[in-house]
């Protein structure tokens, strides 16, 4: 046996120690491989036959917020402003501010619109990771901002940037705001005027194509008495002089005692006379 031979071996039988060596090394391997053999190295179990099925995983990375690009990162601004009772847990708004901070510079003016708006229909601001801040910077940029984010941007900006810095987007934005003035209906157009006043920007392309809107769009019926004082009010806050558009408020505003006053209010603060106005030739 294989027992035999390694002892016969190593008891010290015939022939040279190099030969003793390799006849051990080779009985030892043997026994081994004996061994193996009769201790359950077989291949036959209970899984045989079964075959696994190995399915390859599609990881798509760019689904997942932490690495969505910007096709994915817009679909979830828009799930944001879909669910605007919804509380999102404080880890879903970092890594969504950090995402959009980073994708800032790749958006589009309207892009950015939207994104910020899911921001503040939530009322979410970070500390260090300020969206708010970073749309602004890139509105800077811009050169052209449609219509739609300008009334959206000059919104929301106001209630989340600091005075400096919101002074510098609004007169951006009311310079994009005076190009695309046929994109933009009456009252949004004083909307965002009334915001710069209201930041203390004054900008007087602005204020004069707002003016000559109103003045055409008056004649269309549902604009009510206080409402006709307020753009007479935002006017004057801009220091813009237009007195056939005050006039045409006057006449619409005379059944309304108070909306009066404050058309009164601000023609003084305008230093215009209407009565010598409308006495004056044509």
């Amino acid at each position: 046996s294989s027992q035999c031979s390694v002892r016969h071996v190593l008891s010290g039988g015939s022939g040279s120690p190099g030969m003793r060596c390799a006849s051990v090394w080779t009985v030892a391997t043997r026994h081994i491989g004996l061994g193996r053999r009769f201790a359950g190295g077989s291949t036959d179990g209970p899984f045989k036959y079964i075959k696994p099925k190995f399915v390859e995983r599609k990881k798509h990375y760019g689904q997942v917020l932490l690495f969505a690009d910007r096709r994915k990162l817009l679909e979830k601004a828009q799930d944001v402003l879909n669910e605007p009772h919804t509380q999102f847990p404080r880890p879903f708004w970092e890594i969504f501010s950090k995402r959009s901070i980073q994708y800032m510079q790749l958006l589009e003016p309207l892009e950015i619109a939207i994104v910020v708006r899911a921001f503040d229909v939530h009322s979410i601001e970070l500390s260090g990771l300020s969206v708010y801040s970073a749309a602004a910077a890139q509105l800077k940029e811009s050169r052209e901002v449609p219509g739609h984010a300008v009334v959206v941007l000059s919104d929301v900006l106001p209630r989340w940037l600091a005075p400096q810095e919101l002074t510098a987007v609004l007169a951006c934005l009311g310079r994009r705001a005076a190009d695309v003035m046929y994109e933009l209906s009456p009252r949004h157009a004083v909307a965002v005027l009334e915001a710069l006043t209201a930041a203390g920007v004054q900008d007087t392309a602005l204020s004069q194509r707002v003016a000559q809107k109103l003045l055409v769009q008056l004649e269309a019926p549902g604009w009510a008495a206080p409402e006709l004082a307020g753009l007479a009010a935002v006017m004057a806050g801009q220091g813009h002089r237009n007195v056939p558009l005050l006039l045409r408020i006057r006449e619409l505003v005379r059944d309304d005692a108070e909306s009066a006053q404050k058309l009164a209010e601000s023609c003084a603060a305008l230093e215009v006379d209407l009565d010598a106005a409308a006495a004056a030739p044509p």
